[in-house]
């Protein structure tokens, strides 16, 4: 699959995603509708900002790399996408349930950057950009 194939692909998936999420948002009532709604809140708005967090992340790659292999920073945009929307997901169901405070939201941004510490420090060669993965 080409690049541009996969951004096309995923930017209609993240439109499909921001299309759901305002029909969640306009249409459910989370006090009437219960668990459902929120399900379908958190897990819309988790999709919708997953995409738009890695094709602004892939674009940020593609303009700023000057080697011109953009296969490895799909996966890295990807990684980092899902712990940005993960943790903004999870803070705001700390905020729902009232438990959002200073320290929860410190240590919550604390974890997220200590796993991508963890798989940065897996990464400990460049690749070769003719032979990336060799």
């Amino acid at each position: 699959m080409s690049l541009v194939r996969f951004i096309v692909i995923l930017s209609v998936g993240t439109l499909l995603s921001w299309g759901t999420w305002i029909l969640v948002v306009t249409t459910l009532d989370p006090y009437s509708d219960g668990a459902l709604a929120l399900t379908l809140f958190y897990t819309s708005l988790w999709l919708a900002l997953l995409g738009t967090v890695t094709i602004i992340s892939l674009f940020l790659r593609v303009w700023l790399e000057k080697e011109g292999v953009f296969f490895p920073q799909v996966a890295t945009s990807l990684r980092q996408a899902t712990f940005i929307s993960s943790g903004v997901i999870v803070d705001l169901m700390l905020q729902g349930a009232r438990w959002l405070n200073v320290w929860s939201g410190l240590s919550l941004a604390i974890l997220v950057i200590l796993l991508e510490v963890f798989f940065l420090a897996g990464q400990t060669e460049r690749r070769d950009p003719v032979r990336p993965y060799s």
